[in-house]
């Protein structure tokens, strides 16, 4: 079990327990609405929100081997938990007590769920420092940047030389012909591609992480991480040049990129990669009508559907 302060525990029992023995004697004008909205300002708003704020504040940025902001962010994610279960019983109660006075519920409601969602929005501001301390930033600087997509019969990228000629040593290179048929190969194999070492310390560090964090921090974190990194790549992909082979390697790099980051959570980051993810299904298009047709594809497709799914997509202009 993830470690978490003991204070939201132990404060959503007794607010719990209080409105239970309050609810019992069915007097909602003079007793339960009362203490219901005492409960929420007074000791959910004056008592346990500014505490767990101030334990995040003292437990610094959250990073992997910060053992202490683990724990605050665990603690503000069991605190959003337990919130919501108050609501569930407050709804439940009133359904049942309250009568005709059902909707004075409401008031306390609300104020418990501002509570919690200004907790919630701390602990999503945690998994995002802690997603960039995992950002495994020394591979996009060091490795991605430099890495070319022109990718020759070798495998590797352009190094600048026509093939045909004589090479370095005096003795003759593989004529034209021969190069351009060895290109039909394929990308190098995936142990050679550049995202492959940085992908095995990255799961080796999500896989670490996973004991340390309550599943819902652990999966936002995980998405932050997808989010940064794929913003990152794609700053990288506009500086680049491709040939057909290094359109097939970034496509089959993403690939792996998205398999191993959904497989290290529940859910799917698939949609954190869309934008990068549909610049490599333009790169490989065999011609730039057939590119264009694509785009417009696309563009329609998100005409049809929501404001959040338009912004995953490139523009008509980025295209």
């Amino acid at each position: 079990c993830a470690p978490c302060a003991p204070l939201p525990q132990f404060t959503f029992f007794v607010v719990q327990k209080c409105f239970r023995r309050a609810c019992s004697c069915r007097e909602v004008l003079l007793v339960i609405c009362p203490l219901l909205t005492t409960l929420a300002e007074s000791i959910l708003v004056d008592q346990l929100f500014p505490a767990l704020s101030a334990l995040r504040k003292r437990a610094g940025v959250a990073r992997a081997d910060n053992g202490r902001a683990l724990v605050a962010l665990n603690s503000l994610q069991q605190a959003v938990d337990y919130a919501g279960q108050l609501v569930a019983v407050v709804r439940a109660a009133a359904a049942e007590t309250f009568g005709e006075h059902a909707p004075l519920a409401e008031g306390p409601i609300g104020v418990i769920e501002a509570v919690a969602g200004e907790l919630g929005g701390q602990g999503q501001e945690a998994a995002r420092e802690l997603a960039d301390d995992l950002l495994p930033t020394a591979w996009l600087l060091l490795e991605w940047q430099m890495a070319s997509y022109v990718i020759g019969a070798s495998g590797k990228g352009a190094t600048g030389h026509e093939p045909g000629g004589e090479g370095a040593n005096g003795e003759s290179s593989p004529p034209r012909e021969a190069a351009a048929a060895d290109d039909e190969e394929g990308p190098p194999p995936a142990d050679t591609m550049p995202s492959t070492r940085m992908l095995q310390k990255l799961m080796a560090s999500l896989e670490a992480l996973r004991p340390k964090l309550r599943p819902e921090p652990y999966a936002a974190t995980v998405e932050a991480l997808a989010v940064a990194l794929a913003a990152r790549m794609e700053e990288g992909v506009l500086s680049k040049r491709f040939n057909e082979l290094g359109a097939i390697q970034l496509q089959d790099e993403l690939r792996r990129i998205v398999e191993a980051l959904s497989g290290a959570t529940d859910g799917s980051v698939r949609h954190c990669f869309a934008r990068l993810t549909q610049t490599a299904f333009l790169l490989n298009a065999s011609s730039v009508n057939e590119a264009v047709s694509l785009m417009a594809e696309a563009c329609a497709t998100a005409a049809d559907g929501d404001g959040g799914a338009r912004a995953e997509r490139l523009t008509a202009e980025e295209a």
